[in-house]
């Protein structure tokens, strides 16, 4: 993507608003409704697991069959609600707002999967833009993946922590973040909203790229915050 491209996505999707606005209690009880009905919708389409008839032997793996299936059923229902949200309402705090449900998903449950196939396969259903041979190491977090774009070839660190939004006094910024094709993002790395990774970039483990940033291809980037650290190929 080239740095014009990126600027007119992040014109699209980027926003910047109040934090009274963010924190308006008003919608608490829709996040509230959307989590106990897909919690629910969950343990009813799971239950009959639970009763089914074992020997004591193989209680606790039937227990922990119904779990896996209880959280991969979960957090699918949260992506399902993500893509209807993101059909039926246009771009607002209130549709912001109400998409921090899926946090339960992003923020508590995906990063404890071990294998990275399930990991792209749920964020592909949270929205985001995934491309092939993508990898991502376990303990990795991902804040509004409806706002992520990560093309072919690329490998995530373990515990990175790539968010589409941040809090600045009282001001609340959004805006997406687009990493291109054979990038290596080191772990335990921090990417804010607004920036764009050039292709065949490094980003070092523990590097912070702060946002409004777009670095260009080829490049190494490191430290608090990134700068540049030299040109691949030279």
């Amino acid at each position: 993507m080239t740095a014009k491209q990126f600027l007119k996505v992040k014109k699209d999707h980027g926003f910047t608003f109040n934090k009274c606005e963010l924190d308006a209690p008003r919608y608490a009880p829709i996040i509230v409704s959307l989590i106990l009905l897909q919690l629910f919708a969950s343990s009813a389409l799971t239950y009959w697991i639970i009763t089914i008839k074992t020997p004591p032997f193989l209680f606790a793996l039937k227990v922990l069959s119904w779990f896996v299936l209880l959280i991969f059923l979960f957090v699918t229902l949260q992506g399902l609600t993500v893509q209807l949200i993101l059909r039926i309402m246009k771009p607002s705090v209130k549709r912001h707002v109400i998409l921090g449900h899926a946090y339960i998903s992003t923020h508590f449950l995906i990063p404890l999967i071990p294998i990275s196939q399930p990991v792209v396969f749920f964020l592909r259903i949270l929205g985001a833009k995934i491309g092939k041979n993508v990898s991502i190491a376990v303990g990795s977090r991902f804040l509004e993946p409806y706002l992520l774009e990560i093309d072919d070839n690329t490998a995530i660190g373990s515990y990175v922590l790539i968010t589409c939004h941040v809090r600045e006094k009282e001001k609340f910024i959004t805006g997406p973040v687009i990493i291109g094709k054979n990038c290596l993002i080191g772990a335990k790395s921090f990417i804010q909203p607004r920036v764009s990774i050039g292709d065949n970039s490094v980003i070092a483990a523990g590097a912070l790229v702060p946002k409004n940033k777009i670095l260009p291809p080829n490049t190494v980037w490191g430290g608090i915050p990134a700068k540049k650290i030299k040109v691949l190929g030279n």
